[in-house]
């Protein structure tokens, strides 16, 4: 497919946009939200990506767009604002199911604890994903670069991403942007195949 000019714009608080953020954000965690929160996945985080102040908010939100259609989104915020935030703003959704959630989650919240848990003068990448069909285009790298411009917008130092260990392509982008490799989870049992990886740059 041939190369499709695209724009960037923030997030707005409506609800039909938050189920596109709800969809890529899944497309960037592989899944899991969806096998977390069931089949109201989408409309639950559509809720809290309406609202102010949350870390699913509208507020964190880039989309590219293409011919008046989303086809990418990236998220983020500095760790001042991610230690304002609701520890769990999902569980105030209607439809939000708290036993599957917490079944699921418990085993692997921990690592995810871990490796977004920001320093000082972090900026958190918390989420990147393009539509399968236009990638290859440079959207990733144009939502990975406004987000740094957020970055150095808000005096962060440090630009920092979680991401799954076996993801390669995502590495392979990331380093190209000039982050690397600063910690590895689980620390002392870490695998290729299962672990999960923060990234950094400096800004």
């Amino acid at each position: 497919m041939s190369k499709q000019p695209f724009i960037l714009r923030p997030g707005n608080p409506v609800f039909d946009e938050g189920l596109a953020f709800a969809r890529f954000l899944d497309t960037a965690a592989e899944g899991f939200f969806r096998i977390l929160l069931g089949r109201r996945m989408a409309e639950i985080f559509a809720q809290a990506y309406t609202k102010p102040g949350n870390e699913y908010s509208f507020e964190n939100v880039l989309f590219a767009v293409q011919e008046e259609r989303i086809t990418g989104m990236a998220s983020g915020f500095t760790a001042e604002q991610q230690h304002g935030f609701p520890a769990n703003p999902l569980k105030a959704c209607e439809g939000y199911p708290h036993l599957r959630a917490t079944i699921i989650g418990l085993p692997v919240s921990p690592m995810f604890h871990a490796l977004e848990d920001l320093d000082d003068g972090d900026f958190y990448l918390a989420s990147l994903a393009v539509d399968e069909d236009r990638r290859g285009q440079g959207i990733g790298s144009a939502l990975i670069a406004a987000m740094e411009e957020r970055a150095q917008a808000t005096d962060s130092k440090r630009f920092t991403i979680a991401l799954a260990a076996k993801n390669e392509g995502a590495q392979r982008l990331y380093a190209r942007h000039g982050f690397e490799v600063s910690e590895k989870w689980p620390r002392f049992l870490y695998s290729e195949r299962f672990g999960l990886l923060k990234m950094a740059k400096p800004l």
